[in-house]
């Protein structure tokens, strides 16, 4: 099988990368440009895995999360919510393997493990499409929960049936 078209590696990636970040993010001090970039791996993986999940092929061929989001809230309406905190995690995106000149403070990390949380939450499977009632706050909730949080060593994406 392509590892491109394997959703349990995509998955495990995500898990990866959320783990790390939340370990940084605890670190003192903080690590805050990694944290977010760690988050927007994370994202990009984990909404490649779920694409994968819901029979899209092949895996989109780009680290825009905003377009990742639209493609994902054609299974689960949630991620229309997500698109504007999608775009402030694509700009830790570095494509190019060259570093973000970017300075990422806590709130930014903060707010980066936030969307991700909110990410993996969708994911879940308990939350069916016909969640279409949510509304912005219920979206912000979720991020706080997230900052909550902290992060822990067992992301909701680790507890998922693959």
């Amino acid at each position: 099988m392509n590892p491109r078209n394997n959703k349990a590696e995509w998955f495990r990636y995500a898990n990866m990368y959320s783990r790390a970040a939340g370990f940084l993010m605890e670190k003192t001090p903080p690590v805050h440009n990694t944290v977010c970039y760690l988050s927007f791996l994370s994202a990009e993986c984990s909404m490649k895995g779920f694409l994968l999940q819901n029979h899209l092929r092949p895996v989109p061929d780009t680290h825009d999360l905003r377009e990742l989001c639209q493609l994902c809230a054609s299974f689960q309406a949630g991620y229309l919510e997500l698109e504007d905190d999608c775009d402030f995690l694509t700009q830790f995106a570095t494509p190019s393997g060259f570093p973000s000149f970017e300075r990422a403070t806590q709130e930014d990390a903060e707010q980066a493990l936030g969307t991700l949380q909110g990410i993996l939450v969708l994911q879940r499977p308990q939350n069916p499409v016909k969640n279409r009632g949510r509304n912005r706050a219920s979206s912000r909730n979720h991020r706080q929960r997230g900052r909550d949080a902290k992060s822990t060593p067992h992301s909701p994406i680790a507890t998922r049936n693959r």
